[in-house]
């Protein structure tokens, strides 16, 4: 032992921040001993080294009661594979304070005697930080879990917030527009009928009064589907001048009832294209028409222009009208923002702008505006000009013959029509009788109207999709199913107008959906279609 205790071991031993130590056991007697123990081990435990040397456990008496199992595990382990020990742990201060230590030794053995040599160190502050770490990191976990189960819970509420909106958007629009089919329907009938000329007028006041609602219905569906990201485009490359064309061709009689004039100051050979959904850009244009005929001054006039640069076309609508204050223009493309004009006679909703807005953005484009009071303002929209023009296609002509009068005549054909509602009940009776020289038998119900479907075996049904009973989707199913019933072509009349449920209705087996409210040349030209098969 003479290198062990030498002076300038001694010396080193002093300044290593540490424990040095051997350690000792007899395996023949099972004495536990410490020949070495370096004088640190006061700094660390308060333990005088020479007290350790006479007595081992005076040390491992230090051993926190929880850890001792470990220790006396490793110590074991080590002694039976002869492989290096390695320890972590707390012991005790001789004032009371804990300590975490971490000690490694390799053993050797001579005859029956197996020494440890090597050094246990103080981790106490790295322990500490560690834990802090652990702690926070537990802290962090906890939190993340809690944020993440608040906003689990706010996206459920706020699906269940958005089925309630559209769920509540869609039966908004079905109890609208099922008495507006009435109004219109009845409307129409009346301007196909012997009247007067003021008759004729008050018969259109109705129709334009139908159709204001019709758009109203159709903007605020527009505009939620939009904002959950349910539109879907259908971008080809579209000539501008055709488009441009077809949105005056619908807006020019809402011009020439306000005396205003459109000046279309797009060249015919212009060549620009544009890469867009042709039916939203369309819309959009008709969106700034529309607003520049209605706010326009008496007998003022809208100019339509387009500018090319490399990437967009940029299209102006101008109009003669009474301008926008720079305080209001910044609120133009708000939801049912009106800019002033709420109390005013002028019709709107303020819904037009706000779809423009969104539809470019969709088509990967922008909108603004510039005005000046008291002169007019200039809505424009930019599109992606398209890289390639398309080649026009030679379409044949096709001609049709039509029968000189639309009047179908088949007494061998049955209609049926299944509808609970008695104003549009009524109206198609009148339609029927007045168009064609057909049976026609009604139900009011689901069940009645299966039953009349066996009875009659009609050539045609007509079927509501809302009835008191069960659905016309559920009485379809039935139908079908039924070998006796299941080739009768039927058509669903019915006022519900969302895309999803026009998808599901054809999928059932619904051969045609008619939407309420329908234009009724065009539902008398979808009978005479399947009457002459």
């Amino acid at each position: 032992m003479a290198d062990i205790t030498s002076r300038e071991f001694q010396d080193i031993a002093k300044t290593v921040p540490g424990i040095i130590y051997q350690f000792c056991i007899d395996t023949e007697t099972g004495q536990q001993y410490f020949p070495y123990v370096s004088p640190t081990i006061h700094n660390l435990l308060g333990i005088h080294p020479q007290d350790v040397m006479n007595d081992a456990i005076t040390w491992i008496k230090q051993i926190h009661g929880e850890d001792m199992d470990n220790f006396t595990a490793t110590v074991g382990e080590s002694m039976a594979t002869m492989k290096p020990w390695f320890w972590e742990g707390r012991m005790s201060h001789i004032d009371g304070t804990v300590r975490w230590l971490r000690g490694e030794s390799i053993p050797t053995k001579e005859d029956n005697i197996i020494t440890w040599s090597g050094i246990v160190g103080d981790i106490t502050r790295q322990h500490n930080i560690e834990e802090e770490l652990r702690s926070t990191h537990k802290e962090l976990e906890k939190r993340v879990k809690e944020r993440t189960s608040e906003l689990e819970v706010a996206l459920a509420q706020a699906k269940v917030a958005n089925k309630a909106k559209v769920d509540f958007l869609s039966n908004m629009s079905h109890e609208l527009r099922t008495p507006l089919n009435a109004i219109s329907g009845f409307g129409q009938l009346l301007q196909m009928s012997e009247l007067s000329q003021i008759q004729k007028d008050y018969a259109n006041e109705i129709i334009n009064a139908g159709d204001y609602l019709l758009h109203l219905i159709k903007d605020i569906l527009d505009l939620n589907k939009i904002e959950a990201g349910q539109i879907e485009f259908n971008k080809e490359s579209i000539k501008l001048n055709t488009v441009v064309d077809s949105a005056i061709t619908l807006i020019k009689n809402h011009a020439e009832k306000k005396n205003i004039t459109i000046k279309n100051n797009l060249k015919a050979d212009n060549n620009l294209y544009l890469y867009t959904d042709e039916f939203r850009c369309k819309e959009i244009i008709i969106n700034f028409l529309s607003n520049a005929i209605k706010y326009n001054k008496k007998d003022g006039s809208v100019a339509i222009n387009a500018f090319k640069d490399s990437k967009q076309i940029k299209i102006t609508v101008t109009d003669t009208g009474c301008g926008i204050s720079e305080n209001q223009q910044k609120n133009a493309f708000l939801p049912f923002e009106r800019l002033g004009k709420e109390g005013s006679a002028i019709e709107g909703t303020g819904i037009g702008l706000s779809i423009s807005k969104k539809l470019a953005k969709g088509l990967g484009g922008s909108v603004g505006l510039q005005s000046t009071e008291g002169e007019g303002s200039t809505f424009w929209v930019k599109l992606p000009v398209s890289s390639t023009i398309p080649i026009p296609v030679q379409k044949e002509t096709l001609v049709e013959e039509k029968k000189k009068t639309d009047h179908a005549e088949d007494k061998n054909f049955t209609l049926l029509y299944i509808e609970d509602n008695p104003a549009n009940l009524k109206l198609v009776q009148n339609i029927i009788k007045d168009r064609f020289t057909i049976n026609m038998v009604s139900a009011s119900t689901a069940e009645q109207g299966l039953k009349m479907a066996r009875q009659f075996m009609p050539d045609l049904i007509l079927m509501d999709i809302n009835l008191p009973d069960i659905s016309g989707n559920d009485a379809i199913k039935i139908l079908k199913a039924d070998k006796s019933t299941n080739t009768i072509p039927v058509f669903a009349l019915s006022a519900n107008a969302m895309k999803s449920d026009i998808s599901k209705s054809l999928e059932l087996g619904f051969k045609e959906y008619i939407t309420k409210p329908f234009n009724i040349p065009d539902f008398i030209s979808t009978i005479s279609k399947e009457i002459s098969k």
